[in-house]
């Protein structure tokens, strides 16, 4: 057992993973994995274990360089916050296109622009799937403790590799930040790159955003756009409901939608009015885990969906499932108790 935060345990995963590439530039409040990952290079170089940092000069460099770095054969990652993460958008579409298995870390603080950087958020869900044109999708983690932090880094790692796609790990801000005493434990695992590196490759191979069939440019027929994109788009079927937690009672009369940070305030309230409120929990939040949650819904009277935004996670609830979900932001400044939320909830309850 350690004492260790957020950020430490994203490191610890990304070691487990088998992650040997890390590229970044330093922002609050992401910057302690980059320092993480520094401290854990000394620690490794003494095993025989190859493991390589790259500061880069912004966020675009960031995402590009690892890119680059899973093509050719290397798990690699990068870790950001809200600015960085906006700048990294067009090269998220890029590695979906190129099928790259690359991990990207975002430590949410409040924003728009600068924002508050010390200030723990969840404002940046919309972002992780329309952040960047044309269509695309992107599998997120989103982790509400210490231990999942370190378990949703693998599973983000080994999700990216099975299906060869870019893969989002969110924590709130203060997840990232967040100190607690864990024995981390991981038994499932651990998927490999099926990457031939292009230096060993024995044919030539072509990436290039542009709509290509068999590495050849072509870009005025639909039908060719339909095989180029159709199997990227497809291969969101492959990925399950089942990553979620249910927390309370069945017979309670209300359910509660909350996840990352938010959620571990929501504990409280269920745990003080167990017979009122339910929590659903998704961990990972994309794709959204909507056919559990539909058939949960006719066991309560109404649903509630709290989170730290403006109701971004709702909307896609709402749309998707078509259930009636209210919706109830929590205001960004960082200072939300479970009394608040509950008071929230009630004035709801009682309309």
């Amino acid at each position: 057992m350690e004492l260790i935060s957020g950020n430490q345990a994203v490191v610890r995963g990304a070691i487990k993973a088998g992650a040997e590439i890390f590229a970044g530039y330093p922002i609050t409040p992401a910057s302690e994995i980059m320092y993480e990952w520094i401290a854990q290079i000394k620690n490794h170089q003494k095993k025989d274990v190859c493991k390589t940092f790259v500061q880069t000069e912004d966020e675009i460099s960031a995402i590009h360089t690892i890119i680059g770095s899973t093509l050719a054969g290397k798990k690699s990652f990068t870790a950001t916050s809200g600015p960085g993460f906006s700048l990294m958008q067009e090269g998220i579409g890029l590695a979906f296109i190129y099928e790259t298995p690359i991990v990207i870390v975002n430590s949410m603080r409040v924003g728009p622009s600068t924002g508050m950087p010390t200030v723990s958020s969840q404002g940046d869900i919309l972002q992780t799937q329309y952040g960047s044109h044309g269509d695309y999708f992107v599998p997120v983690y989103a982790s509400n403790s210490v231990e999942e932090a370190y378990v949703n880094t693998i599973k983000s790692f080994n999700l990216a590799a099975k299906l060869s796609t870019p893969v989002i790990h969110l924590m709130d801000g203060f997840i990232s930040q967040l100190v607690e005493n864990v024995t981390l434990q991981y038994s499932g695992e651990v998927v490999e790159l099926e990457i031939t590196p292009l230096t060993k490759s024995p044919t030539p191979r072509y990436y290039s955003g542009l709509t290509t069939v068999k590495g050849i440019p072509k870009t005025k027929r639909s039908e060719d756009y339909a095989k180029w994109i159709t199997p990227k788009l497809k291969k969101k079927e492959l990925i399950k409901d089942d990553e979620y937690e249910f927390y309370g009672s069945e017979n309670a009369e209300n359910l509660i939608v909350a996840y990352g940070g938010v959620s571990r305030l929501v504990y409280e309230i269920v745990d003080k009015y167990p017979n009122k409120y339910s929590l659903f929990r998704p961990i990972r939040i994309f794709p959204a885990p909507i056919k559990p949650l539909i058939e949960l819904a006719p066991r309560y009277k109404k649903i509630f969906s709290v989170e730290a935004n403006q109701s971004q996670y709702s909307k896609i609830l709402r749309a998707e499932s078509l259930l009636n979900i209210i919706a109830l932001p929590v205001c960004e400044g960082g200072k939300y108790q479970p009394s608040e939320i509950y008071k929230q909830i009630e004035k709801h309850n009682e309309s």
